[in-house]
């Protein structure tokens, strides 16, 4: 009988040992695979980000060497660029911090106004240069801080907001 109650008592023992160690191989595989699809989302909101600065700023460039031409074939992408935007920023309750989720939101309203505005006004180079020039510190101001929730998060220092190109630091 003392055989078969250490026998048994050993078996419950392992059992629960074995469920124990699976479950919390369990948990620590969903925490990863949850910071893992969250890194991945900020990297795709930094991208949109940076696919519509780069619109901007390749349209503002080639207008201001009177390249119009060249200039106009960047508007329409203007608008891929922000309906791509929005596409991701709407995953933003599911992924971005408090902060980063308010700035994200609070962009999209600002970028939708300029851009309202800008339609309610006669198309016109003027009309462009003033939207660009309106959106793009909208722009990199929400760049900014999904970039350093996510570089709080993998243990990284804050980036600053420069005033010239090339010119974002390390805080």
């Amino acid at each position: 009988m003392n055989l078969l109650l250490t026998v048994l008592t050993g078996a419950l023992g392992a059992l629960l040992g074995a469920w124990a160690g699976a479950r919390a191989a369990f948990d620590r595989y969903r925490s990863e695979r949850s910071f893992d699809r969250q890194v991945d989302w900020y990297e795709r909101i930094a991208r949109a980000i940076g696919r519509c600065v780069d619109t901007l700023d390749a349209a503002l460039y080639l207008q201001s060497k009177s390249r119009f031409k060249d200039a106009d074939v960047y508007w329409p992408r203007m608008s891929q660029c922000l309906m791509e935007l929005g596409g991701v920023a709407n995953e933003s309750d599911l992924y971005a911090g408090p902060d980063g989720h308010q700035t994200l939101q609070q962009a999209i309203l600002d970028l939708n106004r300029i851009n309202r505005e800008a339609e309610a006004q006669p198309p016109s180079l003027e009309v462009r240069t003033q939207m660009a020039e309106r959106m793009l510190p909208v722009l990199r101001g929400a760049r900014l801080v999904l970039s350093n929730e996510l570089r709080r998060q993998l243990g990284l220092k804050p980036l600053t907001l420069g005033i010239g190109p090339g010119d974002a630091g390390v805080a």
